[in-house]
């Protein structure tokens, strides 16, 4: 919801923007989102920098494609602890098979 509002505000027109709010983790965002995101393919995923690197390799196993990213920069203060929290998803999905 968060970036669906940053984007409203920097003027993307909100039948542009999709919502999934039924998800717990990244892929599972990226899997219900995938019958409604095929047929808008290309698409541009919008997440924080941080998290653009791991959310495009589950997009790739999901749907078949690596989507382009768009990274929202985060706080330069939570950074380092994201920055961990997500090499230690890349390992974790890797080890799921949901990388490759």
């Amino acid at each position: 919801a968060y970036m669906a509002q940053r984007l409203a505000e920097k003027g993307v027109n909100s039948d542009s923007i999709i919502l999934e709010d039924k998800s717990t983790t990244t892929h599972e965002n990226l899997a219900f989102s995938k019958h409604f995101m095929e047929e808008k393919a290309p698409f541009t995923i919008v997440t924080d920098d941080y998290h653009i690197l791991r959310t495009r390799l589950l997009a790739r196993k999901v749907f078949g494609y690596m989507p382009e990213g768009l990274p929202v920069h985060s706080s330069k203060v939570s950074l380092p602890y994201y920055v961990l929290r997500e090499y230690l998803s890349l390992i974790a999905n890797s080890l799921r098979g949901n990388l490759i």
